[in-house]
């Protein structure tokens, strides 16, 4: 009887381990396509305005650190001229858990980079 709960306990200790190895291997799929939003939507208004202004910028900045990001750098062409290249790279990291194989948490610092390179196609750039 009592092999059958220690064997018990063990298969639940198991579970639980593998179920929490689940959801942290999960959450750093889901911070990825967080930031992946959040960098294309700022892709989009830099395409519509020509070049990405200081104020968006530091909107931008401030968003991605509500959300947990720490930005290491950020590479944004304020203004452009028409038919010119603008390049947008921002860098970032957050810092995440993961279970090791003695079931014991380390922090792992995960970093991210969106870069993307466009045309302008404003006449007049309106940055």
């Amino acid at each position: 009887m009592i092999d059958k709960l220690v064997l018990s306990v063990f298969l639940l200790l198991l579970c639980a381990a593998v179920t929490v190895q689940s959801i942290l291997l999960i959450v750093p799929f889901v911070r990825r396509m967080e930031y992946d939003a959040i960098c294309h939507d700022y892709i989009m208004r830099m395409e519509h305005l020509g070049g990405l202004p200081a104020v968006q910028q530091q909107a931008l900045l401030d968003r991605l650190s509500e959300r947990g990001f720490h930005v290491r750098q950020m590479v944004i062409c304020e203004t452009g001229s028409y038919g010119n290249p603008m390049r947008f790279e921002v860098q970032a990291s957050w810092q995440g858990h993961r279970l090791t194989g003695w079931l014991q948490y380390r922090k792992v610092d995960y970093r991210m980079t969106c870069t993307r390179d466009l045309l302008c196609r404003v006449p007049a750039a309106q940055g």
